[in-house]
């Protein structure tokens, strides 16, 4: 959406939904280090109307970005006290988030990651499978993979 401000220039901004979208993807990609920007989501979240909730959740199903989704409605649980007012029905449990109970969410978001470390993993975790997570591995920059990454990804 663009805004033309008082100086004449013009700007591009967010529409509501979107900015919803951007906050839980850049806090899930964060690894909720941050939790300031985890609860920006909520607060953001809740003042979405039914339609722009569903919006959202269009958003997260064709970005294919649910287990973000997912993850930070349980960091939101377990730091707020609330999940997210989204309606996040059928979007499963991210790759290995199975096992993953309170002590570790709350691990996450105190871990201190230099490089490519646990906090990395973290973030792969979310992606929703093991495909997903090598490339986001790949994608991070350091272009390392983990020796247990490699040999998943070279069916070993």
């Amino acid at each position: 959406m663009n805004w033309r401000a008082p100086d004449g220039r013009d700007y591009l901004i967010l529409a509501p939904a979107d900015e919803v979208f951007y906050l839980i993807i850049h806090a899930a990609g964060h690894a909720f280090q941050r939790l300031r920007w985890l609860y920006d989501a909520l607060i953001a979240a809740k003042a979405l109307d039914a339609d722009r909730k569903a919006r959202v959740r269009s958003l997260a199903l064709e970005m294919g970005l649910t287990g973000y989704f997912v993850a930070a409605d349980m960091a939101c649980r377990e730091f707020f006290g609330e999940g997210l007012p989204l309606d996040l029905s059928g979007f499963g449990k991210p790759w290995l988030w199975s096992p993953l109970n309170t002590k570790h969410i709350r691990g996450m978001a105190q871990r201190e990651d230099y490089g490519f470390g646990i906090r990395t993993l973290d973030v792969c975790r979310m992606s929703g499978s093991p495909v997903s997570a090598v490339r986001l591995c790949l994608q991070s920059g350091s272009g390392k993979l983990p020796v247990w990454l490699y040999r998943l990804r070279n069916g070993g």
